[in-house]
């Protein structure tokens, strides 16, 4: 991974982003800047290793960041480059030296931005701080600020550096105290390098110091071998800070430099070498002249498009916008933009300079539409008249639109065609430099075609999810990573008694909101659940809060919340939907209110109830002693069935009372369970023998229980497994075992079982799965077995298949504490 840190300062989004893309490839770290301040800020926090720096910020000058971040620790030495599409301000950044190590001119290909930005950085030996210790090293250069980068460069690998700022001065200073190499810039004024180097090779106390040259104007060949010829070790075409320069030195001073055969006189190869550098500069600057006025003219446009697209993300507002800015920055008077349809057709979406009469003409691309679309398809500009286009379509195409010259850019986004931006001169020749023209502006464009499509579906489709949300009868919240809420829906305002404007871009705040937990706690109380789930990680669901709304009001609320994860999975932010469950709440406690008025009502009617019924069922069963066999049958099948009747409604009556009981308090403590057990299993003994059932158990453990409570559990269970009468003689098997901090009892039995669908409603009041010949219970000992096992924080259920018994779980928690059980 690449250590160093390179700070773009760029309020253009889009080229920031190519620029820091092509960084990281290489594995540099990448701060990003959109204006001055930001910058500043940037390097308080620790100066990066190279700084690429527009010179058109929104905030301040970019003249007057680079002086103030000179200015700050670490500045001093910092390659700052300037980074801008405006030639005329790069000019004045070189003439005024207001500090810039060097300049760049964009758009500019990534690959080339990675090139400048390496040469300003040490290579891997670089780390060595020994490597040029006790070696002293003479530079020569004309421009301060990169004299002082090599100095510095040069001081962090151990070597000494003395400074010139010229040859005459870099010659003197060497023959006063000759340094182990020389390194000097070619273009010098007094005497430059090839001069410098050739006065060394003759004086014969510097005969053995190498000299290595440098220079961004010597390119050629022939240029290294003058070098050669007078003496200098090599002649590199690059940068004064450029990594090759330090491994040339190196490799310098490990070699003897070169010795001169015979005198050398600096006559005509010199002079045909210097003029030659001569007219390459002048034809350089003349082409370089032609782009750089197209240059302005795109970079023109790209600052309008940018604006633009901070405006509006309609695609025709954008595209009349680019149009007319296209036109106007190259100075052509008609043109139009096209876009391709889903069909393969070019539709047109603006134009100008032809009035309106003419609009159906230029919408059919004056009767050559194929080959409008030719062009789109090629991804290549094209320009009419020109060798790729063909002859018969130019003629007739330039003729419609009354244009000596047409341009026709297809507009990208990425390797897609979009459609195509048409520019016609009327008066001049769009020649061949327009090709690069028109391709930087026509993927620009089309990458704002395709930007502002997304961007309109975006917004189209974030108006739904508002309007979506907005409809919903539960409150909806989302919220950040650092807690701030962003959303609330309409519902969430009628809940909480607060407009949006007082949730949205606002941090939870306890004592603002009021909020207490009700029901359960699997989060602080007072803490709305948000917080909580980015915390932990994990969703909470049902859970009851109290809230106090502006005006004194309190509502419940039922919320349930989840973290919300960006792509890579990391938490984001959570979403809370809240439901006003307040009415509800109060409608349970009046339900609960009227329910245990009923159940009070119904233990007073039983207990009332149970004297003259004692008194009906003696009487009966002594009217049916005394005169059975002395009245006739039928007499004696009355009584027989009052009987019965009187009985089942004693059963039912002690149930009741039972489940009575069963809702009252719950006294847990240590009780040794088989004791229990015992009990229950002498109470039952009439039934065991009425049934002929047989109860085995294992050894049970000690709990944690009520005893009393514990002894109706098994009573019921023992009692519902007996009373089945599907198998000849009931066999119960009771046992335990142990699951972390509970114990797990099982009852056991062979009778005719029940479908498992029906596993749930046998736990319920009143509810017998079987005819009553078949299960003469009344349908409240299983509701009582849950009930006492609940209030104990346990739990019951049943596993059961038709014919095959059923087997009856239920839990208790485990006694922990050493102690004497209760018998």
């Amino acid at each position: 991974m690449n250590p160093h840190t390179i700070l773009i300062v760029e309020d253009n989004p889009i080229t920031r982003k190519m620029v820091r893309v092509a960084l990281e490839v290489e594995g540099y770290s990448v701060l990003e800047a959109g204006d001055g301040q930001t910058a500043l800020e940037q390097m308080a926090q620790g100066a990066p290793d190279v700084v690429l720096q527009d010179l058109l910020l929104p905030d301040m000058d970019g003249f007057e960041l680079v002086r103030r971040l000179r200015g700050m620790p670490g500045g001093a030495d910092l390659p700052i480059v300037a980074f801008s599409g405006y030639l005329s301000k790069l000019e004045q950044a070189r003439t005024q030296s207001v500090g810039f190590t060097d300049y760049l001119f964009k758009p500019v290909e990534p690959s080339r931005v990675v090139q400048l930005v390496q040469s300003y950085l040490p290579p891997e030996h670089e780390a060595d701080e020994n490597i040029g210790r006790g070696r002293r090293i003479l530079v020569a250069h004309d421009d301060p600020l990169n004299l002082k980068l090599l100095k510095v460069r040069l001081g962090r690998l151990g070597f000494g550096v003395d400074t010139a700022a010229d040859g005459v001065d870099a010659l003197e200073q060497a023959k006063l105290s000759p340094p182990d190499a020389i390194l000097s810039d070619v273009l010098m004024p007094r005497m430059d390098g090839f001069r410098l180097s050739l006065a060394v090779r003759l004086d014969p106390r510097l005969q053995q110091v190498p000299v290595v040259l440098f220079s961004a104007a010597y390119t050629e060949d022939a240029d290294r071998a003058l070098a050669r010829t007078v003496g200098a070790s090599d002649l590199l075409t690059s940068t004064p800070a450029g990594s090759e320069l330090i491994e040339t030195l190196l490799t310098a001073l490990r070699t003897p430099p070169p010795r001169l055969e015979h005198p050398v006189e600096l006559t005509e190869e010199y002079t045909y070498r210097l003029i030659r550098q001569l007219e390459r500069q002048v034809s350089l600057n003349a082409s370089q002249g032609q782009r750089l006025a197209l240059r302005e003219v795109e970079m023109s446009i790209l600052a309008g498009l940018t604006h633009t697209l901070r405006a509006t993300t309609a695609v025709r507002a954008i595209l009349d916008e680019v149009l007319h800015r296209s036109l106007d920055a190259a100075g052509v008077s008609k043109g139009a933009v096209y876009l391709l349809e889903p069909d393969g057709r070019a539709r047109l979406w603006s134009h100008l300079g032809y009035p309106a009469q003419e609009e159906s003409a230029v919408a059919e691309f004056f009767g050559q539409s194929g080959l409008l679309v030719e062009a789109i398809r090629a991804e290549e500009p094209l320009i009419v008249p020109g060798d790729k286009a063909p002859a018969e379509a130019g003629r007739a195409v330039l003729a419609g639109a009354g244009a000596k010259s047409i341009v026709i850019a297809p507009l990208l986004a990425g390797d897609v065609p979009l459609g195509a931006l048409v520019m016609a001169s009327v008066n001049r020749d769009l020649g061949g430099e327009w090709i690069l023209f028109a391709k930087a502006v026509g993927a620009e464009v089309g990458q704002a075609v395709r930007l502002a499509r997304t961007l309109s579906l975006l917004q189209e489709q974030q108006e739904k999810l508002e309007r979506t949300i907005d409809t919903m009868a539960d409150g909806l919240i989302l919220s950040d990573r650092d807690g701030r809420f962003t959303v609330a829906n309409a519902a969430a305002e009628k809940i909480l008694g607060r407009p949006a404007a007082e949730i949205v871009q606002r941090k939870y705040d306890s004592s603002v909101w009021k909020v207490t937990t009700v029901a359960g706690e699997p989060f602080p109380p007072r803490e709305f659940p948000c917080i909580s789930v980015m915390q932990t990680s994990q969703p909470v669901y049902d859970v009851e809060q109290v809230f106090q709304r502006p005006d004194g009001t309190r509502v419940t609320v039922s919320v349930n919340a989840a973290p919300l994860r960006d792509a890579a999975g990391r938490i984001a932010g959570a979403v809370t939907s809240l439901r006003d469950i307040t009415e509800r709440k109060r409608a349970e406690k009046d339900l609960a209110a009227y329910a245990a008025e009923l159940e009070e009502f119904a233990f007073v009617a039983a207990h009332d109830l149970q004297e003259p019924l004692r008194t009906v069922l003696s009487f009966t069963q002594l009217l049916g002693k005394r005169y059975k066999g002395r009245l006739d049958a039928q007499a004696d099948q009355y009584i027989e069935l009052a009987v019965g009747g009187a009985q089942r409604m004693r059963l039912l009556l002690n149930d009741l009372l039972s489940c009575s009981r069963a809702r009252g308090r719950i006294d847990p403590r240590p009780i040794a369970s088989e004791a229990v057990f015992g009990r229950s299993l002498e109470a039952l003994r009439f039934r065991l023998e009425e049934t002929a059932g047989t109860v085995t158990h294992d050894p049970l453990p000690e709990v944690l229980a009520d005893p009393a409570k514990l002894d109706q559990v098994f009573q019921n269970l023992l009692s519902n497994a007996l009373l089945y009468r599907g198998a000849e003689s009931p066999r119960v098997h009771v046992s335990a075992r142990r699951e972390g901090a509970w114990w797990v009892f099982t009852v056991r039995d062979n009778g005719i079982g029940i479908d498992p669908a029906h596993g749930t409603r046998i736990f319920k009041m009143f509810e017998r799965l079987h005819p009553k010949h078949e299960y003469p219970g009344t349908g409240v000992g299983l509701a009582i077995c849950k009930r006492i096992v609940e209030g104990h924080s346990g739990r019951i259920w049943v596993e059961s298949e038709p014919g095959e018994g059923a087997t009856f779980y239920f839990t208790l928690p485990v006694l922990e504490a050493a102690g004497q059980p209760e018998l």
